[in-house]
């Protein structure tokens, strides 16, 4: 029954179907929750709610709504167009199991202990960005100031901060899904969004996301929409992401399979993980869907291969945020695992995120 109104929530929220009896409590919550965002906000415009500098740059990319808008590895290909620079990542640090207020996934060589102690996408960046000091901490402020006091860090990227606006940021940068970017348009719980979507006019730039198969008219079209809510000269560009290659279990580049395979994530945009396989001419013969951020069991390891040697499958493929879930398990399949390594890259207006970026060293 639970997983019955769990997934019943998350189709209405998507706008694939209409609530029915759950109008009236996701109304009444929605209300409840909307006042306290805008006054929330309110006191933040006027000023009766302080914000705090941190000792350092401060980019922030973040989201309007919850899930699969494509923060993160927005956040890779900000580290890595800063890699001359002294960069550190900040995150709240979701799902982290470590019991400690400031949590160092990475010191930039060694890594904490894998998920559930590190947040999921924290510690997959961590992995991924050798030299890169990844620090998760609620109170962003203390966590900015531990990378610059241990780090020596000039500039922080901040995960999943738009919403957090308790530490100042010299760059904000809001991410918007190019395809049904707001899903049904409401407020949380009755829709995705956190914030009405007329706070994207806080952002410097917004980045329209989406896989290398949208196509660029759905860009313009998330585009025209959100321009109605914002000044006329915000800066809009595109970012299009798409599986590059494939690793082992060891993190070693392998071939695109080209047997069967069974794929499973818990991610919040599972399709977009199918899509791209597909683009690569992957025979995925079946999939399994987990929930975001879900912490996998050996009950759920079991069932995954069973069914997939039940289907056929010759290989097993998922997600960076899922290999990094998996990271004590990966030899625990029986099948051959390969973890599918997802990149984005600007396809419009670069120079003007390039310019924003050198700005800030040249103030």
């Amino acid at each position: 029954m639970v997983n019955f109104l769990r997934n019943r929530v998350t189709r209405v929220i998507n706008g694939d179907e209409k609530p029915g009896l759950l109008f009236a409590p996701l109304f009444m919550c929605e209300k409840i929750y909307g006042a306290g965002v805008i006054f929330k906000n309110f006191l933040y415009e006027t000023g009766a709610l302080p914000t705090k500098k941190a000792p350092c740059k401060v980019i922030c990319v973040g989201a309007l709504t919850v899930g699969g808008a494509g923060k993160t590895p927005f956040v890779e290909l900000l580290a890595k167009k800063l890699s001359t620079k002294k960069v550190g990542i900040l995150s709240r640090g979701y799902g982290s199991r470590s019991g400690v207020k400031i949590h160092v996934v990475s010191d930039g060589t060694t890594l904490a202990p894998p998920p559930p102690v590190s947040a999921d996408e924290p510690y997959m960046l961590a992995r991924k960005l050798g030299g890169v000091p990844v620090v998760c901490a609620p109170k962003r402020i203390a966590g900015a100031r531990e990378l610059v006091e241990k780090f020596d860090v000039e500039t922080i990227i901040m995960d999943d901060g738009f919403g957090h606006r308790k530490i100042e940021r010299d760059l904000n940068i809001l991410i918007v899904s190019a395809v049904r970017p707001f899903g049904n348009g409401r407020l949380l719980p009755a829709g995705p969004l956190r914030e009405p979507v007329a706070e994207a006019n806080r952002a410097e730039i917004i980045v329209i996301s989406g896989g290398e198969n949208v196509p660029d008219s759905e860009f313009k079209k998330t585009e025209n929409f959100i321009r109605n809510f914002t000044a006329p000269d915000k800066y809009v560009i595109y970012a299009k992401g798409a599986i590059t290659r494939f690793t082992n279990r060891d993190g070693k580049n392998q071939p695109t399979p080209q047997k069967p395979v069974f794929a499973f994530s818990g991610v919040a945009q599972p399709e977009r993980f199918l899509e791209s396989l597909n683009s690569l001419g992957v025979n995925t013969i079946e999939h399994l869907d987990f929930d975001d951020h879900h912490h996998y069991t050996a009950s759920d390891i079991a069932q995954i291969s069973s069914l997939a040697k039940s289907a056929g499958a010759k290989f097993l493929v998922t997600t960076e945020k899922d290999s990094a879930r998996l990271a004590n398990s990966l030899n625990d399949f029986g099948l051959t695992l390969l973890t599918a390594v997802y990149e984005v890259r600007i396809t419009k207006e670069e120079d003007v995120l390039d310019k924003a970026l050198a700005s800030l060293y040249f103030q």
